[in-house]
């Protein structure tokens, strides 16, 4: 998978500009706050039809502007293809080879992953940036995955809006679980559903990670595993049937919470994820150093998965990402690498980091790249070299 062109127009802070791309790195080079980030977050709204970073889609249009777009055409298996975002106001409309597409089918076609300094602090945030995470890596390996996760969105979104009236506007409570009572088949069933894909994708994860991650360490075995808590309780192994019945005993128990919170409280929204190093909870016994490894190791795991299942490489985005790590796991990522044919996109201050250990070989080095300097949103192609 490689992206040959992009074009924005109004889009955070950058220029109105159409780029032809490198298919084997990508650098774009200026000091902090000019626009580095604005422009690696263009390629992951094409994947993913949203930011990953806080805000709604009015936020991506530039300030004083009331609409924007961001336009890719890239090359699948030889096959031309061109994704395309438009911004009007608060409004997002997603189109493919010219034709619309709803959010979940967008994550179907141009597939990134993101190494940023926010992506390694997954392990300390809350739940939701783990769930983010698993539901990244399900939605690469699936196709099915997007739409599981909007129909459950969508049954959520309803059932919320019943148990909120009830908690603002004192309706009668017998009502309300009739009406709830006619929505939890439909809300259970996408649950579990949701759920059931979920941990098919850590069980997956699980398998994979303790060779990834003692690849990136010196002078240690380390055992890791993936736990899915639901209420506390670790399911990895669990059925779609004892997820189910968990969620219809759950129900019971907090019905009468769930009207006086006035949202859902039963769920695949209120599962975590726990990372285990040598079998201790790596939010609590792993130094920072140590999650950020393992976060770096999940990412490989997801590269190395898509690879296996599609036969190709997604994108790789990497924000500032190699500054924040220490000489041995810079080098040994930069290796990895270096040796898959996955087309990067780097952002830098300097030209002059330190690419250590990997002398020989290495397309970094060798001036197989593009540099693109940006200025205050404006973006200039550069001879420049690295070293």
């Amino acid at each position: 998978m490689v992206l040959k062109e992009l074009k924005f127009y109004n889009f955070r802070n950058l220029l109105k500009s159409t780029i032809q791309f490198h298919p084997s790195v990508n650098i774009f080079l200026g000091p902090n706050g000019q626009g580095k980030t604005n422009l690696l977050e263009s390629i992951f709204v094409l994947s993913f039809g949203g930011t990953f970073r806080p805000g709604k889609a009015e936020v991506l249009i530039k300030r004083g502007e009331t609409c924007g777009y961001v336009e890719g055409r890239y090359l699948d298996k030889n096959l031309t293809n061109n994704a395309k975002v438009e911004f009007v106001d608060s409004r997002k409309r997603m189109l493919y080879n010219n034709k619309s597409l709803n959010n979940s089918n967008l994550k179907n076609r141009l597939f990134s992953v993101l190494f940023s300094p926010e992506s390694l602090a997954v392990i300390k945030d809350g739940p939701d940036a783990r769930r983010t995470l698993i539901d990244e890596i399900g939605m690469s390996l699936n196709p099915e995955y997007s739409k599981k996760l909007a129909d459950f969105k969508k049954a959520l979104n309803a059932r919320n809006k019943v148990l909120k009236n009830y908690k603002n506007h004192g309706l009668e409570k017998k009502s309300i679980l009739g009406v709830l009572e006619s929505l939890n088949p439909l809300y259970f069933e996408k649950a579990t559903d949701l759920t059931h894909h979920r941990l098919s994708v850590v069980r997956i994860l699980k398998s994979e990670l303790s060779p990834i991650y003692n690849s990136l360490i010196e002078g240690e075995n380390v055992e890791i595993s993936v736990e899915y808590l639901i209420s506390s309780k670790n399911g990895v192994d669990w059925t779609a049937s004892h997820v189910y019945n968990n969620f219809l005993d759950r129900a019971k128990d907090l019905a009468d919470a769930e009207l006086s919170a006035g949202t859902t409280l039963i769920g695949p929204h209120k599962h975590d994820i726990r990372f285990l190093v040598n079998q201790e909870d790596s939010r609590y016994f792993c130094s920072q150093g140590q999650q950020r490894t393992l976060i770096i190791a999940v990412k490989m795991g997801q590269i190395l998965l898509f690879k296996k299942k599609h036969d190709s490489y997604p994108l790789l985005l990497l924000d500032d990402v190699l500054s924040e790590l220490d000489l041995i796991k810079r080098t040994k990522l930069v290796k990895f690498l270096n040796n898959i044919e996955a087309q990067i996109f780097l952002t830098t201050t300097d030209l002059a980091f330190k690419i250590d250990e990997v002398s020989s070989g290495s397309r970094f080095l060798e001036g197989d790249f593009f540099v693109f300097e940006i200025n205050n949103g404006e973006i200039v192609k550069s001879e420049s070299n690295i070293g």
